[in-house]
């Protein structure tokens, strides 16, 4: 269960967030990660995913570049672990 303080952010596309996502996570696609620095840096841990880890990578590095050193990057896994391990799933929700 995440603290408060904490929050899940989901890198993929507005599509593939739709079809399944983390539940109360928020979608900041891959190269729109700008737009939510602020919010992102008032978080004690961001946790970054994405399907496979690659995309979380990226964004993961952006950030770390810009300052914030708040985040965790999932980037071993990814949604399709996720699925996989039968954890909560939510559909067809936009995230943002």
């Amino acid at each position: 269960m995440l603290k408060p303080e904490e929050r899940v952010v989901d890198v993929r596309t507005p599509g593939e967030y739709a079809m399944a996502h983390v539940p109360k996570s928020l979608n900041v696609p891959m190269g729109g990660e700008q737009e939510f620095i602020e919010e992102l840096r008032n978080y004690d841990k961001v946790y970054l995913y994405c399907h496979s880890g690659r995309r979380a990578q990226t964004v993961y590095t952006i950030l770390s570049r810009q300052g914030l050193d708040n985040l965790v990057c999932i980037c071993s896994s990814g949604m399709s672990d996720w699925i996989a391990s039968g954890f909560p799933v939510n559909r067809g929700e936009a995230g943002f």
